[in-house]
């Protein structure tokens, strides 16, 4: 028997040094795959929380008239939709099955790097297809897009020139919204087109058809955003999931059958295109969600200078709007053209739901009225020139800038529904910057705490006063400085 060599002396210690590296290690990998597994069971617990929460809400307002129509203690068939009736949500409980969804929201969260991506994928298309079930959900604009598309096929009417009134023989005329029935709409031309495409379709089978367009937007912003996050090297579970699981996307857009969500679209699918290098398309997409509600525009210029060629992405821009502009004025003249206009008539009917009157409310003023309000629209203006000067000098904090800039439209307005996060999500959850993605989940929390501050922690108004008598003065001394 021969003496070990040299070289087997060393390969031995060499081994034992590994497997004593690797037995002090063990403990560290098994604590990673039992945190791994944790994450995956927490996530997966909150999907099935969020899931089951919809189930409950949407069974809940077949139950519950009121909350699809108010006024309403009784409902056609053709409305309530397939799914059987629930609980009755009455009595605030709607509030405190929302804050519950929402907390299951934060948990998937956190946890969506454990989640694998087809049950993420599972978890977002199960909830929209509950809320495309579920009966028109907290709003009746449904039923406004709905008539303004019968009002030019039916009844030979411009949309853009008349409101509802115009038709009160219709019968979708009972289900519109009494607050809006004398104007004319607001909404873009490729969605009026869209609406007159569903007018063969009957009153209830364009419902259901806008219901199905919202689920099916919902889910395709999801798979947008995934798809951008994974061309920019980013893990896409956790966008997605911001966006396609957010609970007041879910409840009140694709629940609400909002075309938000198509405007929305456009610019997620304006996001893809630019991740994977496509600078002549995206800024196109970005314009066609424009074209469908024109709160689009605010993301147009960002997603421009995104472009890698940006001299080439704003010719193709500047080309795509005016094709659109002339399309408009051949189909509908120049009436779309003064949306603005229309608006503005009409921008006090959502200041109790804006930040800035539910903050004033909260601090013992009135609403902001005229003076707030043009403080509020300069504010608008100062942030999105800043917002695009950083753009314009640091190519890489565009998207950044972008979803800033779309945030502070949403919360300085004095306008602030739960389906207009559409605007901001897609760009939120695929931002660089950290701080700029937590906006996303703050601004939902926040706009559920406006809502459930009066039923979970018993909120009332303080005593009301006048704050714009206070803005106007500060408008004056702003004046009188300038």
């Amino acid at each position: 028997m021969t003496a070990p060599s040299a070289a087997d002396s060393l390969r031995a210690r060499t081994e034992t040094l590994r497997g004593r590296d690797l037995a002090r290690s063990d403990p560290r990998r098994t604590l990673g795959r039992i945190g791994a597994g944790v994450g995956t069971l927490v996530g997966t617990a909150g999907l099935a929380g969020m899931l089951g929460l919809t189930v409950v809400i949407a069974t809940g307002m077949v139950a519950t008239p009121q909350l699809v129509q108010a006024g309403h203690n009784t409902l056609p068939g053709w409305i309530l939709g397939p799914l059987p009736a629930g609980i009755s949500l009455g009595g605030g409980l709607f509030i405190e099955l929302l804050a519950a969804m929402l907390g299951c929201w934060f948990i998937v969260l956190i946890a969506a790097r454990r989640l694998p991506w087809r049950l993420a994928l599972a978890g977002i298309v199960g909830m929209n297809v509950v809320a495309m079930l579920a009966p028109p959900m907290l709003s009746t604009d449904v039923f406004n897009y709905i008539d303004y598309g019968r009002l030019g096929v039916v009844h030979g009417l411009d949309p853009y020139l008349h409101g509802a009134i115009a038709a009160r023989s219709d019968p979708v005329f009972h289900w519109t919204g009494q607050l809006w029935i004398h104007t004319p709409t607001v909404y873009g031309p490729l969605f009026t087109l869209l609406s007159y495409a569903f007018v063969p379709l009957g009153v209830a089978g364009s419902l259901w058809a806008f219901k199905v367009v919202a689920a099916l937007a919902c889910i395709g912003i999801a798979l947008c955003v995934a798809g951008a996050a994974r061309a920019w090297g980013r893990d896409p579970i956790r966008p997605a999931l911001m966006v396609g699981a957010n609970p007041l996307i879910v409840l009140y857009a694709v629940g609400g059958a909002h075309n938000d969500l198509l405007m929305a679209l456009g610019l997620a699918l304006a996001l893809l295109l630019v991740a994977r290098g496509l600078d002549g398309t995206g800024p196109g997409a970005a314009l066609a969600g424009a074209a469908i509600k024109a709160s689009g525009l605010v993301a147009v210029p960002f997603i421009v200078l995104g472009a890698r060629r940006r001299l080439r992405a704003i010719v193709i821009a500047a080309g795509v709007a005016a094709v659109l502009a002339g399309v408009t004025l051949i189909l509908f003249g120049t009436a779309p053209f003064n949306i603005g206009s229309v608006l503005a008539r009409h921008e006090r009917i959502g200041e109790a739901s804006s930040v800035p009157g539910w903050l004033a409310t909260r601090l013992g003023y009135g609403l902001p009225g005229h003076g707030g309000r043009a403080i509020l629209q300069a504010l608008i203006v100062l942030t999105g020139a800043i917002c695009l000067l950083v753009a314009v000098v640091r190519r890489q904090a565009w998207l950044s800038a972008g979803a800033v800039a779309a945030m502070a439209v949403l919360m300085l307005s004095t306008t602030l529904f739960p389906w207009y996060l559409s605007l901001a999500l897609p760009l939120a959850a695929l931002a660089p910057s950290r701080i700029v993605r937590l906006s996303a989940p703050a601004a939902t929390g926040l706009l559920v705490l406006m809502r459930a501050g009066h039923w979970l922690f018993g909120w009332t108004a303080p005593h009301q006063h006048h704050v714009h008598h206070h803005l106007h003065h500060l408008h004056h001394v702003v004046r009188h400085l300038g």
